[in-house]
């Protein structure tokens, strides 16, 4: 194949945008916005220490061979917006290499058959039965096939860790807690830039009102004193639920692993000096993500 014909195939074969039928980047980059593949990339700026690989020289002092990978394959994302990003790396990186498995059509001759055949069984199926009689039948010879397993395949250079089950909406008010949050944090240490902030306005409780997390739980003039304090009490579990959520997908984001809530095995990215560097350099507002410096224009 031509390698004309094969970066048109494959620039619009994603695992995260099924739907997609265009082979333009450009437009691919506007289908990814709403895409997991978008979420990975905004959850990669929040975390610290990639910043902090990107920043200077200092992938020479990284230990962890994951997260230098991740640098490797994702670049500097804070030079560049999600679209420009996709279109130069992204597009590329989640690619597939090669065509997903799919059912076709074997000519006469069997000239196109599978060059592979141990995961694969030829049916011979009469035109004049019932769509109804095909699909009962071809579904009890394939499940009757002794080598059969489902397994997930990807031939992308970056796999998603998972599709299924996965809100979007969920990610971004994960997101939005976790900046909050953040922004309160970093107030209360005394960090540059955050002087304006009043620590007590972005409490868990108000976080979780200011974002309409469990609208149940937001306490009316109407409740006694204890469903009041059972309603607070309540925002402030669901709101340390989403920020162990998002501490787990910015962790899991920096060593390649997206999405997934479960939280990693510890492993140290830096030496002591180093970390000490980067600690120093959060406190004089160098590391403030796009997110947080929006949030801050709110308390000028």
């Amino acid at each position: 194949m031509p390698s004309s014909e094969l970066e048109k195939r494959r620039r619009r074969i994603y695992k995260g945008l099924p739907n997609l039928k265009d082979e333009d980047r450009q437009d691919s980059a506007n289908a990814a916005m709403n895409s997991i593949y978008y979420w990975w990339f905004e959850y990669l700026k929040l975390s610290n220490n990639y910043w902090w690989l990107c920043k200077g020289r200092n992938v020479l002092y990284a230990k962890s061979p994951k997260l230098i990978k991740e640098g490797e394959d994702f670049g500097d994302i804070f030079q560049l917006d999600f679209r420009q990003w996709w279109v130069k790396v992204g597009s590329e990186l989640f690619v597939e290499q090669l065509d997903l498995p799919a059912v076709k059509k074997i000519d006469s001759n069997i000239s196109n058959r599978s060059i592979i055949q141990n995961d694969k069984v030829i049916v011979e199926i009469p035109l004049n039965m019932t769509e109804q009689t095909i699909k009962k039948q071809v579904l009890e010879i394939v499940r009757n096939q002794a080598q059969r397993k489902i397994r997930r395949t990807t031939s992308a250079k970056r796999k998603l860790a998972k599709l299924k089950r996965i809100r979007i909406d969920v990610l971004e008010t994960a997101r939005d807690i976790w900046c909050l949050n953040q922004v309160a944090i970093l107030a209360t240490t005394g960090a540059k830039g955050f002087e304006n902030v009043n620590p007590a306005k972005l409490s868990l409780y108000e976080i979780g009102k200011r974002t309409n997390l469990v609208e149940s739980c937001m306490p009316k003039a109407t409740d006694s004193i204890d469903a009041s304090r059972r309603k607070r009490n309540g925002m402030k579990v669901a709101v340390k639920r989403m920020l162990s959520r998002a501490d787990a997908l910015i962790a899991n984001a920096e060593i390649g692993i997206f999405p997934s809530f479960k939280s990693p095995c510890f492993e140290q990215c830096w030496s002591a000096p180093q970390q000490q560097q980067l600690d120093d350099a959060v406190m004089e507002g160098e590391w403030v993500p796009d997110v947080i410096a929006t949030l801050l224009t709110e308390f000028e």
